[in-house]
């Protein structure tokens, strides 16, 4: 029976890697999966669970707090009875029991004023982790569509090499049969190995950030990592949307920047936390007890009844002199308040900043596509031409590569470009809140 427990449980376990390992991820799998797994969030989470202990703990610091004690005492000479409080000359035993409470009722709302500070130190814990979530979703289109252009880099290179390939096949023959210079034969040799460099290098590339993605991912531990290569039509992403409306819902919507401004409302609770030194406060305390002495007469039990005993009492608290730290904490609160909403409006300049790039680095290789459309279709005709006059041997083997490194160079530059522009018009996207779809 263990033997067939533990067959099962190995089976389990090597399904689910394999499973894991030949998974071929999405960009959605990437951001879901990151968004739970990645370590920055994880610590994000842990620090919004300290700040609702802390607030639990502030909810509940209003109750009173009670305590307990005994005690066992024995008093050999002349000493206070700890129950009648006289003066006795003789060894004797005594115990105690007592239960006592005590409550502030008033301490210049700091208490309630904590309480909304810890409530609004959660909500700014909560939008940190969003915030942290939002900026790993970020890098991680950013690092998936780089992995998209270098695997399709490796396409190109190896349909530029395997074109090389072949024309430095015919070559061989001509400069066999003498029709070929040993000049351009060797011309041709070289280029074709630049080509199998540029292979080399596009794969390495591509491994280098598939591994930045893994990194994203919290994944190092997969050998195996493959992702899913979608369609991508890049006359999708011609239109971009108004700069405006995408800084004014960023601004209504992003967490960081909801942060900046609670992070004011906390500074102004501190300051009213602050001000409670300078008003007088009021607690009530109260005790119960009871005692055995050796020095009273009576049984255990008779003196723990006749010994009981209750006391209630209010305390007022009057601040006087506190050696400028009431003073101090008020000014410095003011001053936090100030940085914070100097904080709100850098805040809001860097995002309006950011935007304002991705805008313009959006529209600018938008611009930057219709040429290189115009210049790639040129160079693919040329090219084109080229193949025909080198076959009836019309044109040189170096004029042919130039041709052909011409049209590789416009296909490279295509590719960049339609990357570029899908880059940055998903993040004006993600500043619009809206769902990334590729």
């Amino acid at each position: 029976m263990k033997k067939k427990i533990f067959l099962v449980l190995f089976l389990a376990t090597a399904v689910g890697l394999f499973s894991q390992e030949d998974k071929v991820w999405s960009l959605a799998d990437c951001l879901e999966y990151a968004k739970e797994n990645n370590l920055n969030v994880k610590s994000a989470k842990n620090s919004l669970e300290t700040a609702e202990i802390t607030l639990k703990q502030s909810k509940l610091n209003i109750l009173p707090s009670v305590s307990g004690s005994a005690s066992e005492t024995f008093s050999a000479g002349t000493n206070v009875d700890p129950i009648t409080s006289e003066y006795v000359s003789m060894s004797s035993w005594s115990t105690n029991f007592g239960l006592s409470a005590q409550m502030s009722l008033y301490n210049g709302n700091r208490q309630y004023n904590t309480i909304q500070q810890n409530k609004l130190l959660v909500e700014k814990n909560s939008l940190a982790v969003e915030e942290i979530k939002n900026n790993i979703t970020l890098q991680i289109i950013e690092a998936y569509l780089r992995t998209l252009y270098y695997k399709e880099s490796i396409t190109l290179a190896e349909n530029n090499l395997a074109v090389s390939e072949k024309q430095e096949q015919q070559a061989k023959v001509k400069y066999e049969i003498g029709t070929l210079s040993s000049k351009e034969y060797l011309s041709v040799v070289s280029q074709n190995a630049q080509n199998l460099y540029a292979v080399a290098n596009a794969q390495k590339q591509y491994d280098l950030q598939l591994l930045a993605l893994k990194q994203l991912l919290e994944l190092q531990e997969v050998e195996k990592f493959e992702i899913e290569i979608p369609e991508i039509d890049v006359n999708n992403y011609r239109i971009l949307p108004e700069k405006e409306a995408v800084y004014n819902t960023a601004l209504a919507t992003l967490p960081e920047i909801k942060s900046n401004d609670l992070q004011v409302e906390i500074n102004e609770r501190n300051l009213k936390i602050a001000r409670a030194g300078y008003i007088p406060s009021l607690s009530l305390s109260g005790s119960i007890g009871t005692g055995f002495t050796g020095t009273q007469r009576g049984t255990f039990s008779d003196q723990m009844r006749r010994n009981f005993n209750q006391r209630v009492g209010v305390s007022l608290s009057v601040p006087i002199f506190s050696r400028w730290n009431n003073r101090a904490n008020e000014l410095k609160a003011k001053v936090n308040i100030e940085e914070a909403k100097l904080s709100q409006q850098t805040g809001n300049k860097e995002l309006y900043n950011k935007i304002e790039n991705t805008w313009q680095n959006a529209m600018s290789s938008i611009n930057e596509l219709e040429s290189a459309e115009i210049a790639r279709t040129a160079s693919q005709e040329a090219y084109n031409v080229a193949i025909r006059q080198f076959e009836l041997g019309n044109m040189s083997s170096t004029d042919f590569m130039v041709e052909k490194n011409n049209y590789y160079s416009s296909e490279l530059k295509m590719l960049q470009i339609k990357y570029t522009i899908v880059i940055y018009y998903e993040m004006l996207q993600y500043y619009l809140g809206n769902e990334i779809k590729l």
